[in-house]
């Protein structure tokens, strides 16, 4: 998984669309839509980009994809491993925000 985790934090960096997506379901783990509502409800972006986005998170496992009578949904991965290192990325990434905030915050100070 290791590996496979590796290839994944490099598409969420390389596609901001696809980190607001996993954002998205770390925030509401239950979640599944089609691609329209994602697109329409969940990040306000054209149609194109989010299906693009979601086949790259498909593709690495990070989205499902389920066909229900014909309708494609995405919904976030079962895996509770994939999920906790995911939850981890990004609390970490938000952690380095909040230092580099108070750096800058200091800069200024002196």
């Amino acid at each position: 998984m290791e590996n496979n985790f590796d290839e994944i934090v490099s598409i969420l960096e390389k596609y901001p669309l696809c980190s607001k997506i996993v954002t998205f379901f770390l925030e509401r783990n239950f979640a599944m839509d089609t691609a329209k509502g994602i697109a329409d409800w969940w990040l306000e972006k054209d149609l194109e980009a989010t299906q693009e986005a979601l086949n790259q998170l498909v593709s690495c496992g990070v989205v499902i994809l389920r066909t229900y009578s014909g309708i494609n949904l995405y919904s976030f991965t079962n895996n509770p491993r994939l999920r906790a290192k995911l939850k981890e990325y990004y609390n970490n990434l938000k952690g380095e925000a909040i230092l580099d905030g108070l750096k800058i915050m200091k800069q200024e100070a002196d």
